[in-house]
């Protein structure tokens, strides 16, 4: 189960998530090294990662994310050991 403590060595893809510079919601369908492709009212947009910040939706509540600390290919991104830098959990 996806959670606070491990949603960084997860699959992105399924999540609902919100980009919090555009207010943009959707679904993530797809993730690419530098880009999200979030489904909303059936249009995909490609978002890129740099620069943007991503409220993921789960379980046990929001979790937010800076889209430059996840600029790799999703294959590498599971395999990489990620510390929490603060008490909220937020990277």
């Amino acid at each position: 189960m996806i959670n606070k403590k491990n949603v960084m060595n997860h699959e992105f893809i399924g999540l609902k998530t919100e980009v919090k510079n555009s207010g943009m919601k959707g679904i993530i369908v797809d993730e690419t090294k530098n880009t999200f492709i979030i489904r909303s009212n059936t249009k995909d947009k490609i978002i890129p990662k740099k620069g943007n910040e991503f409220k993921l939706n789960l379980a046990e509540g929001d979790y937010t994310i800076k889209g430059d600390a996840v600029m790799q290919r999703p294959y590498e991104r599971l395999r990489k050991k990620y510390k929490v830098k603060n008490k909220w959990g937020e990277i």
